[in-house]
């Protein structure tokens, strides 16, 4: 079973604007899967969106170890932030 699904979602003339990742499953944490992708995309805003409320969905248990795993690699030199962000799955589907 494939943990990720890519989808690129073409911009303008000069690439891609947003890289869309879904994670099917969070427990354990797929740290392995998650770096190699982060570190093809060294500046870009990481996002989480989900369906559920904010306080009802993953985002509380995927938080902290993504929040691990950023400043890992930020103290390592490999990105240049080290925050994630979580947006309501409706308004992302706005954003693109």
């Amino acid at each position: 079973m494939n943990k990720f699904n890519k989808s690129k979602v073409e911009g303008d003339d000069d690439g891609i604007d947003t890289l869309l990742v879904r994670i099917e499953q969070i427990a354990p944490f797929p740290y392995d899967l998650i770096v190699p992708i982060i570190k093809v995309y060294p500046n870009s805003e990481l996002i989480w969106a989900q369906e559920e409320p904010k306080n009802m969905g993953a985002w509380n248990y995927i938080k902290p170890r993504f929040q691990t795993l950023l400043n890992d690699l930020q103290k390592e030199n490999q990105i240049s932030q080290s925050n994630i962000r979580y947006v309501p799955i409706k308004l992302v589907y706005t954003l693109i």
